[in-house]
């Protein structure tokens, strides 16, 4: 399990960060291909790409809360696994749960 520190210095790590504005993007694209997608999501899905980092930043975190029963190396990992699945699933799920 992740210490609150840990989870905290994994805000800004790079690979992190890279990864999650990488699945916002992803989820974005996805949006705007759903058959009715909502005004709140196709709002939220073109913000998104004009501002992906801040975007990434606030997703992040949410995704590492929700994870804070791994260990940083379990975090890391599900980032670093070819395709990042599991990953984008956390982001996906969060991004769904706030823009419906």
């Amino acid at each position: 399990m992740a210490t609150y520190a840990e989870l905290r210095a994994l805000f800004g790590e790079g690979a992190l960060a890279n990864a999650t504005e990488v699945a916002v993007v992803v989820k974005a694209q996805a949006i705007f291909s759903e058959a009715t997608p909502s005004a709140a999501r196709l709002a939220w899905a073109e913000s998104a790409l004009a501002n992906t980092r801040s975007e990434a930043e606030k997703f992040l975190k949410y995704v590492l809360a929700a994870n804070k029963a791994l260990t940083v190396a379990q975090i890391r990992a599900a980032v670093t696994a070819d395709p990042p699945t599991a990953f984008q699933a956390q982001v996906d799920a969060a991004i769904n749960k706030l823009y419906q």
